[in-house]
């Protein structure tokens, strides 16, 4: 999972306003495949984005769940 902050539009609106958190599976580690750690990471990104409010846009395409790793539902 790599994330960062960046600006939308930020030519029309003032920073605070055109802020955003954007999220991705990193392919270069494991397939980009979700684990433990993975998860983690995601939920205190969420929280952050959360706390500040700022909009997240995920790219959520990556290699799914490893095999031997129990799913959140387990």
């Amino acid at each position: 999972m790599v994330c960062g902050l960046g600006h939308v539009n930020g030519n029309l609106f003032k920073d605070e306003y055109s802020r955003v958190m954007a999220m991705t599976y990193d392919y270069m580690v494991l397939a980009g495949t979700q684990g433990k750690m993975n998860h983690a990471k995601k939920d205190r990104m969420f929280e952050f984005a959360e706390q500040n409010r700022l909009p997240t846009i995920l790219f959520a395409e990556g290699g799914g769940g490893r095999p031997g790793i129990l799913t959140l539902q387990e």
